[in-house]
């Protein structure tokens, strides 16, 4: 079976260490997880709507000796190692990697950290989140892909 585990940047991400850790598949994470010790070495892919991030992104993978892909909202030619999202939509993060994961048609794909799908405003590396829009946003995606019974309430999300 083909998984992949994204991981949002809610605070309730960091109860489920050992989940992550346990996790057989695909490890993708929003933002600056990468300067997470925990989790960074199990990074498959970084994705960013944020330049400096982005930068930050790559600068850490070359320090640390990392093997994550990186990837930005759109081309950056100074920096032809950061892929950009083909499809991307001007969303959040979150958002973009979640659209991503379903386009690459993982059989299964789990959320943690997608604190802002339950109403809570606790994002670890980025105050301006607006939860109304990230919620519309997630909606949006998961009727582009016929996958509208999914229960975004949960601290652990699965979709399927």
């Amino acid at each position: 079976m083909n998984r992949l585990l994204i991981l949002g940047n809610g605070n309730s991400r960091l109860d489920y260490t050992d989940y992550i850790n346990s996790f057989d598949g695909q490890v993708w994470g929003a933002n600056k997880i990468f300067q997470e010790t925990i989790i960074n070495q199990k990074l498959n892919l970084i994705g960013t709507v944020h330049l400096d991030f982005a930068i930050s992104a790559l600068e850490f993978k070359k320090k640390n000796n990392l093997k994550y892909d990186i990837y930005f909202s759109e081309e950056i030619k100074e920096y032809n190692e950061i892929k950009y999202f083909k499809n991307y939509h001007g969303w959040s993060t979150g958002s973009e990697l979640l659209y991503k994961g379903l386009q690459d048609k993982f059989d299964e794909i789990h959320l943690i950290g997608y604190d802002s799908l339950r109403g809570k405003d606790n994002d670890i590396y980025y105050d301006k989140v607006v939860i109304k829009n990230f919620i519309i946003q997630t909606q949006k995606i998961l009727k582009e892909f016929n996958k509208e019974n999914v229960k975004l309430d949960d601290c652990i999300v699965i979709i399927k």
